[in-house]
């Protein structure tokens, strides 16, 4: 499923604003919204048009309206056990007026929630004309009176970004949370949201096979956003009932003999070809994909016969000092020292498809956490689990084995100690122990 903010090229310099949504087939539905080129913010869900246009403001309303209005169908049919076909959300969007919109979004809120849960976090009411509505349970925040006239929460949600001012990078961050959230709750009513419906949201992130980690970030941002409605603009909202999920510690990395196999395998599409080289060239130097983008001629430092990369990380503004090997640099003359781009989540893709030809196939066990914060452990096959995030643990156990000191792999890849021996290393295992002490007895080294 894709939905999308699409142009189209009209009179003169002029382009027509579309939302793209495909499913099976693919439909354009008509904003109405019509400026000029130069005005035109590609890839801008909530703010497709620039300021410097007089209307903005009207113009990004009126498309926002309709964005939402197809992703509120969309979500509405999934909770209703229904394909989300791009013909039958045209039929329902053209035929709103005779199709019961009301009963469709209400089953889809009651649906995320598992049986154990909906009688005490929900209950359901027919109104007069036989509709079902599904209401919060509102325990903790029903007394209260709001002071705040009713709006809609992409309203509020205009109001929360302009308060924050957020900048590009930390606004990528909300904009999938905000989608997420609107998806669960088309007609969201802040004031209503309470530990039940915080609890459906979470299980509708995870119904959407979303990764452990990535549900952290969403509820993050949600309970942010929350608490800054609450303290700041005056909304009542029991945040204090939203328990954060806990983060997923993946200490998952390839080994040597995993990292000869990906350097052995012949891949048979440029695809695969191109995303071996990024992950061999991350796995030797441990940058971040946000520096793989940015690495170039000039950050190329020569000392002799050794090449270094030397840059400042883009996330965190640290000084590096990358040693480069020879596949290291051969990747990066072969690309002409500017690597190829792939968006994170087709690089993630790939990554698995090319440990799986290489037969990188290792079980791998991780801690987690259950609903309720009790550890618990995971396993499964590295080739289905590895992501670039993983790159860097591959890069700081390359580095330690062969003969930097923890002090030289900290100013190497840019983390502090306790970072590298609290997040990056895994306890070595019993195996380990034997075969380093067989090496030390007689003194054959690393």
């Amino acid at each position: 499923m894709r939905l999308k903010i699409v142009s189209k090229k009209a009179s003169g310099n002029n382009v027509r604003l579309l939302i793209s949504y495909a499913h099976q087939t693919r439909h354009l539905f008509a904003t109405g919204v019509c400026i000029p080129l130069q005005d035109y913010k590609a890839g801008h869900i909530d703010h497709p048009v620039a300021k410097t246009n007089p209307n903005a403001d009207h113009y990004n309303k009126q498309v926002a309206l309709l964005y939402y209005e197809i992703l509120s169908i969309v979500s509405a049919l999934r909770r209703d056990d229904k394909v989300p076909t791009a013909d039958l959300v045209r039929h329902i969007h053209y035929n709103k007026e005779q199709i019961d919109m009301k009963r469709l979004s209400s089953r889809a809120s009651i649906a995320t929630l598992p049986p154990s849960h909906r009688d005490a976090g929900t209950s359901d009411e027919i109104s007069e004309d036989g509709d079902t509505k599904t209401n919060y349970n509102e325990t903790s925040n029903a007394d209260s009176k709001s002071t705040h006239p009713r709006k809609h929460f992409s309203e509020i949600y205009e109001e929360f970004l302009a308060e924050k001012a957020f900048t590009a990078a930390t606004l990528k961050l909300y904009t999938p949370m905000y989608t997420r959230l609107i998806e669960c709750f088309p007609e969201l009513d802040v004031e209503k949201f309470d530990g039940s419906a915080w609890m459906i949201f979470r299980r509708h992130l995870e119904r959407e096979g979303l990764a452990a980690n990535t549900v952290c970030i969403r509820m993050n941002k949600a309970k942010a956003m929350l608490k800054h409605l609450k303290e700041q603009m005056g909304y009542n909202i029991p945040i204090r009932s939203f328990p954060l999920p806990k983060e997923e510690v993946k200490k998952i990395f390839l080994n040597l003999g995993d990292l000869r196999k990906v350097v052995n395998c012949q891949p048979l599409t440029e695809s695969l070809e191109r995303t071996k080289d990024l992950l061999l060239f991350q796995c030797h130097t441990g940058l971040r994909i946000s520096d793989l983008k940015r690495v170039n001629e000039r950050h190329l430092q020569q000392r002799d016969e050794n090449y270094f990369i030397q840059m400042n990380a883009f996330k965190t503004n640290v000084p590096l000092m990358i040693p480069l090997n020879t596949n290291a640099m051969a990747i990066l003359q072969k690309y002409d020292f500017k690597l190829p781009e792939m968006t994170e989540q087709a690089y993630n893709r790939e990554i698995k498809s090319l440990l799986r030809k290489a037969g990188v196939t290792t079980t791998v066990e991780w801690r987690a956490y259950d609903d309720k914060g009790n550890k618990v452990f995971k396993s499964g096959k590295i080739c289905e689990v590895f992501t670039n995030h993983c790159c860097s643990r591959t890069a700081i156990r390359y580095f330690f084995s062969i003969g930097y000191t923890p002090d030289q792999v900290s100013r190497i890849v840019g983390k502090s100690l306790e970072t590298i021996m609290g997040y990056y290393l895994e306890t070595a295992s019993q195996n380990e122990i034997v075969e380093r002490t067989e090496q030390l007895a007689t003194r054959i080294l690393i």
